[in-house]
């Protein structure tokens, strides 16, 4: 079940979001966006080894996506959302996932297709 708050789908629960924008290709180049994410979610102490794997996941569908970006073979507005779980567990590690959400041409204007990537992190807990 989802919340919508300002035309954003929000998950149920516990999440805040950290942040939501639009990667748009510099020079047909979309590397900034795990220099972006990154820098937006370094509060969170996540250890060096394991914001490797995140970033490198996030980013190959980040690219995948922007290839598509094209209204021509795909869509045409892209959006991150990075989430984060209130819910505090034990420092001891972070897990996460990644949604995508392609376009519902049913939900959207026409020529305004929209595709979102939504990454979830949380804190994972340990017995």
């Amino acid at each position: 079940m989802t919340n919508n708050i300002s035309g954003i789908s929000t998950p149920s629960g516990d999440w805040q979001l950290l942040a939501e924008f639009e990667p748009k290709p510099i020079n047909g180049n979309v590397n900034y966006v795990a220099d972006k994410v990154s820098k937006i979610i370094r509060e969170l102490k996540i250890p060096a080894l394991q914001l490797g794997k995140i970033l490198g996941d996030l980013m190959e569908i980040v690219e995948n996506a922007s290839f598509l970006r094209d209204p021509e073979i795909g869509f045409s507005q892209f959006y991150l959302r990075i989430w984060v779980s209130s819910e505090k567990a034990s420092r001891r590690g972070w897990g996460y996932f990644i949604v995508q959400k392609p376009p519902i041409d049913s939900e959207d204007p026409p020529g305004k297709t929209r595709h979102s990537v939504e990454l979830f992190l949380y804190q994972e807990r340990y017995s």
